[in-house]
């Protein structure tokens, strides 16, 4: 097992492929763990020639866990409606922090970036607070400033509360889940049942989903620091998307300088394995190619 600090946080991280070939380092969405970029998902970027790492967020898997601070959606809804500053366990800004912290363990000078839904958001403050660690970025469910305003009460309460008794409980939500907001051409339950039961055996902490969605409720408005990019970048999103609608994606896009938006029409708010390749060549290309501001 390797292991990266960003002070008193311990991170869990693994590596594929060659470390003399490019690297990529993989951010993941709220709730999710270094192994919802599955394995086959690495493998075929290693095939492309890509250096890949992978890591539990901070609250999730094996990495630190913060089930001790609890959540407080509603709480954090009411107070930026009052526009009250924001009080969160963790920030967008310490989970970029990880990732550099990620990096560095790896001694990894350069990386691209791949990130999905929430880990779009750190890919982007990570580009903008460290230009010098990062050649490109590719973001798939992308968004670039606070997520989920306007949300019903019911559903912020149902995160609050949200706990599970046992692995079942939790295979049983993940499944739900992905019915509920993936692609029903591609709903795998047998599928979502076995990942969710690999998840649970890490780690699952109670209330980090929730955790999570606090930083994308509170989220900065990174768009006015957009056109400071300087790499090429890539962005994947779905106009069957339930969760960030596909205006966020267009609207990200349109703030970054060259920026590429791909709409899949197949694509939802979900990582299938009917998708893979799609994004593997849509990154590689991004990866690969030249930009320079003019």
């Amino acid at each position: 097992m390797a292991w990266a600090h960003n002070g008193d946080v311990r991170l869990f991280y693994e590596a594929f492929g060659d470390v003399a070939d490019p690297a990529v380092l993989l951010l993941n969405g709220a709730g999710r763990q270094a192994i919802d970029f599955a394995d086959t998902f690495c493998a075929k970027l290693v095939a492309r020639g890509f250096h890949v790492v992978r890591f539990d967020q901070r609250d999730t898997g094996l990495s630190s866990d913060f089930s001790a601070a609890g959540s407080d959606c509603v709480g954090l809804a009411e107070a930026l409606a009052a526009g009250a500053a924001p009080v969160l366990p963790y920030t967008v800004a310490d989970l970029a922090a990880d990732a550099i912290a990620v990096l560095d363990a790896a001694k990894i000078e350069r990386a691209h970036l791949f990130g999905r839904s929430l880990g779009s958001l750190v890919a982007q403050l990570v580009a903008l607070e460290h230009p010098q660690r990062v050649l490109s970025l590719t973001l798939a469910m992308a968004f670039s400033r606070a997520i989920g305003t306007g949300m019903a009460r019911d559903r912020l309460e149902r995160l609050d509360t949200e706990r599970f008794a046992d692995a079942e409980a939790f295979a049983v939500r993940q499944v739900d889940t992905a019915r509920a907001l993936g692609n029903p051409d591609y709903f795998d339950a047998a599928s979502v049942r076995t990942d969710a039961l690999a998840a649970w055996a890490r780690g699952v902490h109670a209330g980090a989903t929730a955790r999570h969605f606090m930083v994308g409720l509170a989220a900065p408005d990174l768009r006015p620091r957009l056109a400071r990019l300087t790499v090429p970048v890539q962005i994947i999103h779905g106009p069957l998307d339930k969760v960030i609608p596909l205006d966020m994606a267009e609207e990200t896009a349109a703030a970054i300088p060259g920026a590429r938006l791909a709409v899949l029409t197949d694509m939802a708010h979900e990582a299938p394995p009917q998708l893979w390749e799609r994004w593997i060549e849509l990154f590689a290309a991004n990866a690969t190619r030249t930009w320079r501001r003019l």
